[in-house]
């Protein structure tokens, strides 16, 4: 595969330089460019990631969103899982529980930024019976816990509990 210019120019050797043709590549929907592009980077860092799963979501791929979720399982970790759950509140509903499963069952349910990102999904989702649930057995909520659940209470027409739940903020 070529990318562009920056192969002759021997840029394509920079990490910045490839995640920049990779955010490119996804957000025109060339697609397969940007897998190519991926799949052949020797490193991945957090914008590589979420890059790949903007792009996955943006064109409707919700199956190759779990494709990287075992992606970055077998790279070592869930690490990376709360971008995916982030992003999955706009695709399926069914693919974010199954993220949820396998945080629960790889003993990472205490997580704070996990938590964090699935607090933000369920509300991206209108589910807010699970939202109130994941940010309820938090035993530390930081600001963006309660930035996400104010803001998912606020967003579906609930701005009277989005306001107690401010000012339960503001009291701890």
């Amino acid at each position: 595969m070529s990318f562009h210019c920056c192969v002759k120019l021997g840029l394509n050797l920079d990490f910045s330089v490839d995640n920049c043709l990779l955010t490119m590549y996804v957000k025109c929907g060339a697609i397969e460019f940007g897998t190519d592009l991926f799949d052949e980077m020797p490193q991945k860092g957090l914008i590589t990631w979420n890059a790949m799963i903007s792009g996955y979501s943006q064109n409707g791929l919700a199956a190759n969103v779990l494709e990287l979720y075992k992606k970055i399982e077998a790279a070592g970790g869930l690490s990376g899982c709360g971008y995916i759950c982030a992003h999955l509140g706009a695709i399926s509903v069914g693919l974010g529980r199954e993220v949820e499963r396998r945080i629960e069952s790889s003993g990472l349910s205490l997580n704070p930024f996990l938590n964090n990102a699935l607090i933000n999904m369920y509300a991206r989702c209108g589910n807010l019976v699970k939202t109130r649930a994941v940010f309820d057995g938090m035993p530390v909520k930081s600001a963006v816990s309660w930035t996400a659940i104010i803001g998912g209470f606020g967003v579906h027409g609930y701005g009277e509990t989005a306001v107690e739940l401010f000012d339960e903020m503001i009291k701890t």
